[in-house]
């Protein structure tokens, strides 16, 4: 009888973490970190933290200037790959959403940067996002990885939030969602209407300044 109680107990133990996954982002994974050093009104510059920490192999995803949108070693984010080892720049710190954002939703933020990396975006100056928005003859909603032809660094950061519905700018527009396929969506995230600087202190919260 001992044994049957036993068995029963680790089966319902086994329900239990079966039908609760567990939230597996840790450190500052799926959080925003920027740095200073960019010249002009842009000031900053952005990534999606891809692991828990900046000691971490290629820790960050971001869109770097000359290149594509991908992973990043930390020296490459803090510098820049032309740049370093000349440059001085300083870290900022990490930032998250003015709302909470849970583990659960920091992974779906991390896994959707990693698709964005894995198809090769370039890089724009002009505005956060690139992509045909007058040209759209399925009638789509959504912005997927495969219609944008460029982004910036705080495009990839916001892209990476509100494509999984989670709100960064700006906080009171109906055309917060950069995610959302329409023009009125798309002037609201082009040119310096927002920056990475602004995003980060006027549209979400410090986590640390330890990088």
């Amino acid at each position: 009888m001992k044994k049957i109680i036993s068995i029963l107990c680790a089966l319902t133990v086994l329900v239990t973490v079966f039908s609760h996954p567990a939230e597996a982002a840790t450190g500052m994974q799926g959080y925003a970190a920027y740095r200073d050093g960019v010249a002009g009104v842009i000031e900053w510059h952005a990534a999606i933290m891809d692991k828990a920490s900046s000691d971490d192999i290629y820790p960050v995803i971001h869109a770097d200037k000359g290149s594509n949108v991908g992973y990043a070693w930390w020296y490459e984010f803090m510098n820049g790959t032309e740049e370093y080892p000349y440059s001085n720049n300083n870290f900022i710190g990490y930032y998250r959403p003015l709302s909470n954002i849970t583990s659960s939703q920091r992974d779906q933020v991390t896994a959707t940067a990693r698709s964005l990396a894995a198809d090769f975006i370039g890089y724009t100056v002009w505005g956060q996002i690139n992509y045909p928005v007058d040209n759209n003859p399925t009638g789509k909603t959504t912005v997927e990885k495969s219609d944008i032809t460029a982004m910036r660094c705080d495009g990839v950061v916001e892209y990476c939030y509100e494509y999984n519905n989670v709100v960064i700018y700006p906080k009171y527009s109906s055309y917060w969602d950069i995610s959302h396929w329409s023009k009125a969506n798309y002037d609201e995230h082009i040119a310096v209407q927002i920056t990475p600087a602004i995003q980060a202190t006027e549209y979400m919260t410090l986590v640390s300044y330890n990088p």
